[in-house]
């Protein structure tokens, strides 16, 4: 015979509260500066569970002295479809903004750095390594 079982408003909330530290607790979770682009600027991308994955968006630009810049690209999701693969590693997609096209990636985290490869359909591969901010 089963036995039916209610939450009550508080077991939930726990719960959501349990399932999100457990989420954030992910070494992907945070915010990551780009490698420098070709005007010398990075972005900040904020990488954050989505679904049963994580997500990145470039949530905002900064010149090479650290200033705001008004760019497109910030509020663009970068990263999405992440999934742990084992060992700091992570396969998912990337966008490209300057190819304006996604591609497979992979992901490997460690020691507060975020290295993405993501490839083409013919092979030509795109590498950046971004940094963990505190």
């Amino acid at each position: 015979m089963l036995k039916r079982v209610v939450l009550g408003p508080a077991m939930v909330i726990l719960a959501v509260m349990l399932g999100a530290t457990i989420a954030s607790a992910d070494p992907i979770v945070g915010e990551w500066r780009s490698e420098p682009d070709a005007k010398g600027q990075t972005g900040i991308i904020e990488i954050v569970p989505c679904g049963g994955a994580f997500c990145g968006t470039i949530v905002r630009a900064q010149d090479s002295g650290g200033q705001p810049v008004v760019t497109r690209n910030v509020g663009r999701q970068i990263v999405s479809d992440l999934r742990p693969a084992g060992d700091g590693s992570y396969a998912g997609r990337v966008y490209v903004p300057m190819m304006n096209a996604d591609f497979p990636a992979t992901v490997l985290v460690s020691g507060g750095q975020m290295r993405v490869e993501g490839c083409n359909s013919l092979g030509i591969c795109m590498k950046q390594t971004l940094r963990q901010l505190p």
